[in-house]
């Protein structure tokens, strides 16, 4: 049985790429899959269908807002791809000086993840409204997590476990209590890290699943888990380290509940710094630290992408994207 909700909401890898975006990952996805994530992290929200993504398909992802729009970006011919990015450039360049600079680019990054967050649960929505009313109810969910009428094997431990921890983020996205969420609240229950008042049930959903001597944290065995037993003393090592200097920042050796929150909630701003800074060394060929309009058309495949096909002209018209970022 494949659960794809759990990708979906991010409790786990990080995309592996390398100038260290993040760590290794698999994005929200509304693809079947009950892979349990080893570390325990949700994903950022920077890839889609449970796949895991290159630097450069992030990259055209993360410029464009849309999984939808790069992939159409990708079967476009250089120079119609190099027309629509000039257009874009106006966009990403709000003072207007025909230059894009980092803090220019960290906002147009930062506005992405959001777009893309909102693109995801908006497909899974549609996946999950079987019949259409534009509600979700719980039923609905267990057939959009489960498979086919929504079973679960219930003598599974890690079944009951995923349920559980589903039924709980439902009934809190359920703003006005109805048993159903809409379109608002759906985004609640696929993104709960971007709501302060979902943060609570992310650490109970957590302890539940990694608190084994049910002391109300987590030390570092429970932490790294039965990735001990699959991996050798350096690995075991480097996560020890990782866990005292990333996470545990009080120092006492187990992590509450706020430094839960910073281990299974990715920084979004760290990894928007970390592409912005990326983007800057593969296009500012003059190293001033700045993006001229030149030098990202030149680099436009770092930015968006493109092959030599003859699908571009199908494609739709720049103002569409333009209107929708």
């Amino acid at each position: 049985m494949l659960h794809k909700n759990l990708t979906f909401r991010k409790i786990h890898l990080v995309i592996c790429v390398s100038v260290c975006l993040f760590i290794t990952s698999v994005f929200s996805a509304h693809i079947h899959s009950k892979e349990r994530v080893e570390d325990g992290a949700y994903s950022p929200k920077l890839s889609n269908h449970n796949v895991k993504k290159t630097e450069s398909e992030f990259t055209h992802e993360v410029m464009l807002g849309s999984a939808k729009e790069a992939e159409e970006f990708d079967h476009l011919t250089p120079e119609e791809s190099k027309k629509r990015l000039s257009l874009l450039l106006t966009k990403i360049d709000t003072n207007g000086n025909k230059f894009v600079d980092p803090e220019e680019l960290y906002a147009w990054i930062i506005k992405s993840f959001k777009k893309l967050s909102e693109e995801e649960a908006e497909e899974r929505f549609d996946d999950a409204d079987l019949n259409k009313d534009d509600k979700i109810t719980w039923k609905e969910q267990l057939m959009d997590s489960f498979g086919e009428e929504g079973e679960f094997d219930e003598t599974d431990s890690e079944d009951e476990l995923l349920m559980k921890a589903d039924k709980r983020l439902f009934e809190a996205a359920d703003l006005n209590r109805d048993g159903v969420l809409d379109k608002a609240e759906y985004k609640r229950f696929c993104n709960p890290e971007d709501f302060g008042d979902m943060l609570p049930i992310l650490i109970q959903n957590t302890l539940e699943e990694k608190d084994l001597n049910k002391d109300g944290h987590i030390d570092f065995e429970e932490f790294i888990g039965d990735k001990s037993k699959m991996h050798d003393n350096e690995y075991i090592i480097s996560e020890k380290a990782s866990f005292e200097v990333n996470y545990d920042k009080n120092k006492d050796g187990v992590l509450s509940s706020e430094e839960i929150i910073s281990w299974v909630v990715p920084n979004s701003s760290q990894i928007a710094i970390e592409e912005t800074r990326h983007l800057l060394a593969a296009a500012d060929d003059n190293h001033d630290s700045l993006l001229s309009y030149d030098e990202v058309i030149e680099n436009h495949d770092v930015f968006v992408g493109s092959e030599a096909t003859d699908f571009g002209e199908h494609l739709q018209n720049i103002h569409v994207i333009m209107d929708e970022l």
